[in-house]
């Protein structure tokens, strides 16, 4: 079985958050936030495209979009994915990030 469009979205996504950390180490934080950008929306999109409860690509997606300083759009977005169903591990990690994000201590420590 082909792992398909997501597996191509998520490794894009790790291609331009390595660019982006490479920039940050090198003291270009404009470029460094591009790559975030870059990352984020293929995160989101490996997201859309991959099989459900693949989690792990919301976190990607919210630390990238944090970074770039996108993270309050990132958080509701996945807040809005997740519908407060916390469900595994990684799907309450995600969720918790994105409450805090949104200043909801009290969701986050639930």
């Amino acid at each position: 079985m082909q792992p398909g469009p997501h597996a191509d979205l998520m490794a894009e996504g790790l291609r331009a958050d390595g660019d982006a950390f490479r920039a940050m180490f090198d003291g270009r934080r404009d470029d460094a936030r591009v790559s975030l950008r870059e990352a984020a929306g293929r995160f989101r999109a490996s997201w859309e495209a991959a099989p459900p409860r693949s989690y792990g690509r919301l976190v990607a997606y919210l630390k990238s979009a944090t970074l770039a300083g996108d993270g309050p759009e990132a958080a509701a977005y996945v807040r809005g994915q997740l519908t407060g169903a916390c469900d595994s591990p990684t799907s309450c990690y995600a969720a918790a990030i994105a409450a805090l994000l949104e200043g909801d201590d009290a969701a986050a420590a639930a």
